[in-house]
């Protein structure tokens, strides 16, 4: 059997920089996605506040990308049009590099059958919520976050990686789906609670999340080195 090759027949690069702005001291983006994958990455190196690769057909259209800026306050809207086909091999491809780093940062996510990929470990983060439908959602974290994060999952499934040196706590509400943490099944079905590490109250750097799970998964775990032991938890 032969291997399917896809051909996308547009290619396009969108690019936000800080320098276009007065003062640029919180960044929001918003992140829309029906179908496609969307890959979100942090880099350091560059001072543009956004920059967007897309790949997709001419069936599908490119991407709707606005802007607003506010009180300091830079806030980035992207969306894909509403001719949405379940063709899937057409389905776009959407890189996304946000430099800039030093700038605080929130993020929404809805993927509706879609994927999304995202690394922000080398972003500095306030609040990130998520809302995962059909698809799946994976998110490398860094060692703190300001505030929290929201995550919802409905038929669909979601990864999310941690630091090994950060304390976390787990506010959950799960349907008939499954929440793991560290590889261990945590919730029963139709069950509520709160998860907290051993080492959220004495450490430096903590994150709190918010998570429902309807029929989906979602699984938290530490980026484990080697050097370190598995801390645990305690259910409530």
């Amino acid at each position: 059997m032969g291997t399917c090759h896809i051909e996308y027949s547009i290619n396009k690069t969108y690019t936000v920089n800080a320098y276009d702005f007065d003062v640029v001291n919180e960044r929001l983006v918003n992140f829309e996605i029906g179908l496609g994958s969307l890959e979100v990455t942090g880099d350091p190196t560059s001072t543009d506040v956004f920059v967007v690769d897309s790949h997709y057909s001419d069936s599908w259209g490119e991407p709707i990308i606005t802007q607003e800026y506010s009180n300091q306050r830079l806030s980035i809207f992207f969306s894909q049009k509403d001719n949405h086909s379940f063709g899937f091999p057409q389905s776009p491809d959407y890189h996304v590099d946000l430099g800039a780093t030093d700038i605080q940062s929130s993020f929404i996510f809805d993927v509706g059958a879609g994927s999304a990929t995202v690394d922000v470990e080398s972003l500095t983060i306030d609040t990130i919520t998520a809302k995962v439908g059909l698809g799946s959602f994976e998110i490398n974290l860094p060692r703190s976050i300001r505030g929290s994060i929201a995550l919802d999952v409905g038929l669909g499934s979601a990864k999310i990686s941690i630091p090994d040196t950060s304390g976390f706590k787990v506010k959950y509400s799960v349907g008939a789906g499954q929440l793991a943490i560290d590889g261990n099944d945590v919730a029963t079905i139709g069950s509520d609670g709160v998860y907290t590490s051993n080492d959220y109250d004495g450490s430096t750097s903590t994150i709190d999340f918010t998570i429902d799970v309807g029929l989906g998964s979602v699984s938290v775990e530490r980026m484990v080195n080697s050097e370190n032991d598995f801390k645990g938890g305690e259910l409530q």
